[in-house]
Parts: structure tokens; sequence; C-alpha cells
């Protein structure tokens, strides 16, 4: 049992190295169909970068309050809800708002 949860940590891990390292690679082929230039869609990646930051020290604190699973369990939700709607996004503030989610959840 225990290489299971072994591998749900890594597979989490994994997905966040993933979500961040793609995004980057695709950025020059945002610009158009977000309609944006190459200043606008780096806050692609700084909303990711700062929504990382500022939510360590909350997630910190979180998993002391509902457990290291649960904590564990929400951030993977919402990274993957983050990403699904990275997916979806039509505009640049829709993108920007979709990676900070991601970014939140990346942290636990």
């Amino acid at each position: 049992m225990v290489w299971f949860y072994t591998f749900l940590i890594v597979l989490g891990t994994f997905l966040a190295v993933l979500g961040i390292t793609s995004t980057n690679v695709a950025i020059p082929k945002m610009i158009a169909p977000l309609q944006t230039d190459i200043y606008g869609i780096e806050w692609v990646a700084i909303s990711y970068i700062t929504a990382t930051a500022i939510t360590i020290l909350a997630f910190s604190a979180l998993s002391s309050r509902i457990g290291l699973k649960n904590t564990y369990v929400l951030g993977l939700s919402l990274f993957g809800l983050g990403s699904a709607l990275s997916g979806q996004a039509g505009s640049l503030e829709f993108m920007i708002a979709s990676r900070f989610l991601q970014g939140i959840g990346k942290v636990s």
C-alpha cells in the first residue's frame, strides 16, 4: 500500500512539473489565439508563480488543520480544475485566472 501512495505523490508532482513546462513551451503559440502581445502573455507564467509563492504558508497551516491527505487531495483538485479551465480559456484574462488557480493547487 505504501507504493500506491508513493505513486500518487509522484504522479501529482509530475503533473505539476508537466503543467508549468508545457505552458512555457506553448507561450509563443498562445499570443495569437488570446489576442495579446509578449507583455500580456508573460502574465500567464507570472500568475502561476505568484499564486504558488503566495499560498505556500496557507497550505502549510491548512495541512495542520485538515491533515496532509486532505490538503494534498484539495491541492490536486484545484490544480486539475485550473488545468481544465486553462485548456478552455478564450481570453487572456481567463487564462491568467485559470493559471492562478492552477498555481494555488500546485503548492500541496
